[in-house]
């Protein structure tokens, strides 16, 4: 059985192109696109990075 959430098309789609564009994996798209909304409308500390912090693989 896998655990894969069920999206409507539109954004199924929209997901998809996210995901190339970003190039993550499904579920590493799903991660960063719900942290940033969360981050945007309050629900979690915007996190701060320094000059010095790692990026690489963070969207």
């Amino acid at each position: 059985m896998t655990d894969r959430l069920l999206l409507d098309k539109d954004v199924d789609r929209a997901l998809e192109r996210a995901r190339k564009e970003l190039r993550l994996t499904r579920d590493g798209a799903i991660r960063a696109i719900l942290r940033d909304w969360l981050e945007g409308h309050a629900y979690l500390p915007v996190r701060d990075l320094d000059e010095d912090s790692p990026t690489k693989g963070e969207a």
